[in-house]
């Protein structure tokens, strides 16, 4: 456990909304988040670099530099899911993924949210040993499945596994 509010930490936020109200909200440190991703088979880095290539990131930028107010930077960053580009209003349950450092946002690829279905299919395409290395992360730092997760009908018993791409 790191203290968040330092300047230096930077950190992921991560929300799931089901039904379009917040259901959890978590924060991992940019220690904590490498760790993880270094935990990844290569096959799943490789699906990952292919879910988030060139073409993506260019269409995050092309975003983030459309316009310099931060509250309109924000809203147009998360107004469609980063994968699918669907449109934020035909979605009601997705994560939203936010850089910070400090009490600051670091605007980049993120903020961001990603719809379910798009969830589901990057997870689906990771290797049965980073699903694994993703639910032990979890469960060590998190104690997941949260309470009530149970009752999240798409994703089932357990979406915090899905987390941190």
């Amino acid at each position: 456990q790191k203290p968040l509010s330092s300047a230096a930490t930077i950190y992921l936020v991560i929300k799931y909304y089901h039904d379009l109200a917040l259901q959890e909200e978590i924060a991992v440190c940019h220690a904590c988040s490498t760790a993880l991703k270094q935990g990844y088979s290569a096959e799943s880095q490789q699906t990952l670099k292919n879910v988030f290539n060139e073409a993506h990131l260019q269409r995050r930028l092309d975003i983030l530099f459309a316009t310099e107010d931060l509250a309109s930077r924000c809203e147009r960053m998360l107004s469609h899911c980063s994968v699918c580009g669907i449109p934020r209003e035909q979605v009601t349950e997705f994560f939203e993924y936010a850089l910070c450092e400090g009490d600051e946002i670091v605007f980049y690829t993120q903020p961001s949210f990603v719809c379910v279905p798009c969830t589901l299919r990057i997870y689906d395409s990771l290797s049965a040993q980073t699903k694994e290395y993703k639910h032990r992360f979890f469960e060590r730092h998190f104690g997941f499945p949260p309470p009530g997760s149970e009752k999240v009908s798409l994703i089932g018993p357990n979406p915090w596994w899905l987390l941190a791409g």
